[in-house]
């Protein structure tokens, strides 16, 4: 990384034998885990990036949002029951 921020450039820009000075376990395949998807995915925790905890947040938006609605709409009570 201070090589990086040395040059002004970012990982996946670094030719392989630059990464390669680095570290002699470094081989071709870093690029495939230096990809955003890759990275992005690979934060699959609570509250992570990685796609199916984005969908999960994204589900449990939903489920708060309708709630709210039936609650508005005197449907519901504030615990989200049904009146």
């Amino acid at each position: 990384m201070a090589f990086c921020l040395q040059e002004g450039k970012d990982l996946q820009d670094l030719a392989l034998p630059q990464m390669q000075g680095v570290s002699s376990l470094i081989g071709e395949d870093v690029y495939e885990v230096l990809a955003l998807e890759h990275v992005v995915n690979a934060r699959d925790s609570y509250g992570g990036t990685a796609r199916a905890q984005v969908e999960a947040q994204i589900g449990e938006a939903r489920a708060v949002l309708a709630r709210e609605v039936l609650v508005d709409q005197g449907l519901a009570d504030k615990t989200g029951n049904a009146r």
